[in-house]
């Protein structure tokens, strides 16, 4: 019998993964993931956004959170702010307040499609923001250089698990929001 209970305590627990599943399929936890997501996102623009370093002297990085690139910032003699991702700021609080007033409030169909829409164009301006930069890398050239040498070969631009998340986050809300709209959970 010591034999016995000796080989219990190494088997697999007898885990009921249908209730784990039932919870995440039903609708209220959809519903509270709604506006997580959006909610999320927009923490996400505390973090680093962008890593900048000079290829020359590595140890000449520079790090740009999401609030540093939307509202700006001052990096020497330059004043760094992209519109894009101001804009992406904005329509994110849009989102997670419409988003809270759709669980918390009202269930109409506005609380509901403009966030998801609105997610959905974040996705896109994050992705035209990352396009838009890498170019300006590309295409410019360093002041004063001798031989016209590109800003790509003299700097390197990483964008951050923050930014990722942001983009993913923003894509998961709307999604939810979609599955929503499908099952027709508004007034």
């Amino acid at each position: 019998m010591k034999k016995n209970q000796n080989t219990n305590l190494f088997s697999a627990p007898n885990i009921d993964f249908s209730k784990t599943v039932s919870i995440i399929s039903s609708l209220s936890f959809i519903k509270k993931a709604f506006p997580s997501s959006f909610g999320l996102a927009l923490l996400m623009f505390l973090f680093p956004f962008v890593f900048v370093s000079c290829t020359i002297d590595p140890t000449k990085k520079i790090s740009l959170s999401g609030l540093n690139l939307a509202f700006g910032t001052n990096i020497g003699n330059e004043h760094i702010q992209s519109t894009l991702v101001l804009l992406v700021f904005l329509f994110g609080l849009v989102t997670f307040v419409l988003s809270i007033i759709y669980v918390v409030k009202s269930k109409k169909l506005i609380y509901l499609a403009i966030p998801s829409g609105l997610g959905i164009l974040n996705l896109l301006i994050l992705i035209i923001f990352r396009h838009n930069s890498i170019n300006q890398l590309n295409e410019q050239v360093v002041p004063n250089s001798l031989f016209n040498v590109k800003l790509s070969q003299v700097v390197t631009m990483d964008f951050t698990l923050a930014f990722w998340l942001c983009l993913f986050l923003n894509l998961a809300g709307s999604i939810i929001g979609i599955y929503l709209l499908k099952n027709k959970d508004y007034v």
